[in-house]
Parts: structure tokens; sequence; C-alpha cells
């Protein structure tokens, strides 16, 4: 089971503030020299949109465009996910992590009843408390 070790959302180490979703997508696209008008392809959109995502004129998209966004770049899809739920409120961004643990747990193969059932509990929790204590 892969574990993420850094914190949501990221520091600007530039500027000592927090990196937004697009900074850090510009920033990696960037890094490993992959552009826009590739990105765009891959995920479906025009580079406009892309472009305006990377500046922060737009929110992130949908979980799923974004972990194809991160995997095309070759980095975390849990991690930008998560800065993704983060920016859109932040309401949700216990039970994504949530839930990617249930997924990574059940998809090791080699879980112990008590792993799958700890990470089931984890995501009851979080909609709980995402929800203000909703009956699930």
């Amino acid at each position: 089971m892969t574990q993420s070790t850094t914190s949501v959302p990221r520091l600007n180490h530039h500027t000592n503030e927090s990196a937004s979703f697009g900074e850090i997508a510009r920033r990696r696209r960037l890094d490993v020299r992959v552009p826009l008008r590739r990105v765009a392809d891959e995920l479906g959109f025009t580079p406009a949109y892309i472009s305006d995502v990377e500046r922060g004129v737009r929110r992130p998209p949908a979980a799923e465009v974004v972990m194809r966004w991160a995997r095309l770049l070759g980095a975390d899809p849990h991690e930008w996910c998560e800065l993704a739920a983060v920016e859109d409120g932040g309401r949700y961004a216990a039970v994504i992590r949530a839930a990617y643990r249930l997924r990574d747990v059940w998809e090791s193969g080699g879980f112990e009843y008590v792993d799958l059932a700890d990470a089931v509990q984890a995501v009851v929790d979080a909609l709980r408390e995402a929800e203000g204590e909703v009956e699930i």
C-alpha cells in the first residue's frame, strides 16, 4: 500500500504560500516538458481550458480527469485529487483520502480483514464528518 508523504496543499517554496492545483500542474508539466497542447489533447479539453486551470482562472476538473492528468505527467494521482478537492472547498478531501486508502488496501490483495474493515470505517467516518453526521 502506498502512503502519501506530502501534505496537501504543498508549500510554494518561493513565496512561502500554498501552491494551487493549477500552479502545481503547470510546474509539473514544465518540469517534465510536456506541451500544453498534448495535455489538452490527452484529456479531451482545449489548450485554453488547461491554461485557465493552470492559471487559477478555472477550478480543477472532475477527479477522474485530475487522475488522468497526474498520470500523464508522472505525478501522484491521489495527491492531485486531494489538492483539487481542497480547492473545491475541502469538504470532501478526507473522504477522498479515505476512499483511496480503501482502494489501495483492496488492490493489495494481501490484506487482513481488519485492514479492510478499518479502511471502510475511515470512509464512513469521513463522510459523516463532511455531511454532519448523516446516516449511512
